[in-house]
């Protein structure tokens, strides 16, 4: 019997933020801390790119971090406080859950296989079913069509969210 339930888009990122957050998310792993409890934007301000991770439950230990990727570097908390207050000059670039990590970790690491240049795509993780689907598809692309308009192939993997077991993977034609 074939399922109706709909397909849901759970985050949807650019591939260099995506890149812009592995950096940042040492950060975490030192404070021992982990990603899915936070929701994580990256920004732009002046000075560089920052990747700020907001706690979603009370309670978490650091219940917001920020830190500078390009520098390795933690942002201060009074800086933080000032950079977020900056609504003039700081641009979200893009946020996703942290829950999404793995599943776009694991799926990136089948797409380097293929030698792809993940600064150039746009990065899709949507549910289907009991399945994950992660897309890669041309960042440049502005509209959706079926098959390939002439841009960048695109690239899918299918993971089980339980194990992150990889179904399957293929480029999108």
């Amino acid at each position: 019997m074939v399922s109706t339930e709909p397909l849901k888009v759970l985050d949807t990122i650019q591939g260099s933020n995506f890149m812009a957050i592995q950096a940042g998310i040492q950060t975490l792993k030192r404070r021992q801390l982990k990603a899915d409890s936070f929701t994580i934007q990256v920004i732009r301000d002046p000075m560089s790119i920052v990747v700020i991770f907001k706690a979603k439950q009370p309670g978490v230990t650091s219940s917001i971090l920020g830190v500078r990727p390009a520098l390795n570097l933690e942002v201060s908390p009074e800086d933080l406080r000032a950079l977020l207050s900056d609504h003039e000059h700081v641009t979200v670039l893009d946020r996703i859950e942290g829950s999404s990590l793995p599943f776009i970790e694991a799926a990136v690491a089948i797409f380097h296989k293929h030698n792809l240049d993940l600064s150039l795509y746009q990065i899709e993780v949507i549910r289907n079913r009991d399945l994950i689907v992660v897309t890669f598809t041309d960042k440049d692309q502005s509209t959706i069509v079926l098959g390939n308009p002439g841009g960048r192939l695109g690239f899918e993997v299918v993971l089980r969210p339980k194990d992150l077991h990889v179904v399957r993977s293929h480029f999108i034609r």
